[in-house]
């Protein structure tokens, strides 16, 4: 794939440019991963009771549940480092949203949020002390070496460089790690003309070539398959929000999809993405469904 014929799906007009957007991505997307699989994680075990669930959409709803419950484990078992005293950089951080979901995981420290655009919003944090800049990330230096890199949803909106990833290691600190919710070549299908690209298993092989990586998918067939109906076709589509006029039967609708997806894992919206340029650690921690 060369991927300086890449097509910016964000803005983008016209049918053939759609059209060549959506072959472009389906061809790169449909190549087998070399060596990497998902690991064994099912989303249901994220919801226990319908009261939890709210109308967002899955993959978003999904992976904010992900950030609270499993990251703090994932750091235990995979940084050189606690969950107190961080420090966190997050790229493309918008408002910054992610340092409230940092705070009801439990993780504590100093957050530095950076983005191409500003549209950070000043928070009262108990837990974090936060700062942000604006500006090209493919550009930046950063002095400081951080515990936590961290992107959600970011990564599809940055031209493609081979060698990012491998840049933003170097920001780590020894035994760092990375955290990045990319979409998945589901999401094709989800949100149609979206970013410069979506994520398979070989994409992520080719990005992250010198990092141990691990994958965690978000979603399954049910989830994936209620977005499109409800969100994809209705909403991205005609222009008309059924998820909100019908929030009821939505909510209801998406927690059976969610305790669905444990018999049918595939299909994902989102993977999670734990990257470390250091060797595998001596301890792991395991996932468990516990629905």
């Amino acid at each position: 794939m060369n991927y300086r014929t890449e097509i910016n799906g964000d803005g983008i007009r016209g049918i053939m440019p759609r059209l060549t957007y959506l072959v472009q991505n389906f061809l790169r997307n449909m190549r087998p991963s070399r060596k990497l699989k998902i690991s064994r994680f099912s989303t249901s075990s994220l919801f226990s009771a319908p009261a939890k669930i709210q109308a967002w959409s899955p993959g978003r709803g999904l992976s904010e549940q992900f950030i609270t419950q499993h990251l703090p484990k994932l750091i235990l078992a995979k940084a050189a480092t606690g969950t107190d005293g961080l420090s966190v950089l997050d790229i493309g951080c918008g408002s910054g949203r992610s340092v409230e979901l940092f705070e009801e995981a439990g993780l504590s420290g100093k957050w530095h949020g950076t983005d191409i655009d500003n549209r950070f919003v000043e928070r009262n944090n108990a837990k974090f002390v936060t700062s942000f800049s604006q500006g090209d990330i493919l550009s930046a230096e950063w002095v400081t070496k951080f515990d936590l890199i961290y992107t959600n949803s970011a990564l599809e909106h940055i031209p493609f460089n081979p060698e990012f990833p491998n840049k933003i290691r170097e920001w780590l600190k020894p035994g760092g790690i990375q955290v990045h919710i990319v979409p998945a070549p589901t999401s094709l299908f989800l949100y149609l003309w979206h970013g410069w690209r979506q994520y398979s298993l070989r994409t992520l092989e080719e990005a992250f070539r010198d990092n141990n990586i691990e994958v965690f998918p978000i979603g399954g067939l049910f989830t994936s398959a209620l977005q499109f109906f409800f969100i994809t076709f209705w909403e991205n589509i005609l222009r008309i929000s059924i998820r909100n006029k019908f929030s009821k039967t939505y909510k209801w609708l998406l927690f059976r999809a969610i305790r669905a997806d444990r018999y049918a894992p595939m299909f994902p919206v989102f993977y999670v993405v734990i990257a470390s340029n250091d060797p595998a650690p001596t301890k792991t921690t395991e996932f468990h469904d516990e629905s």
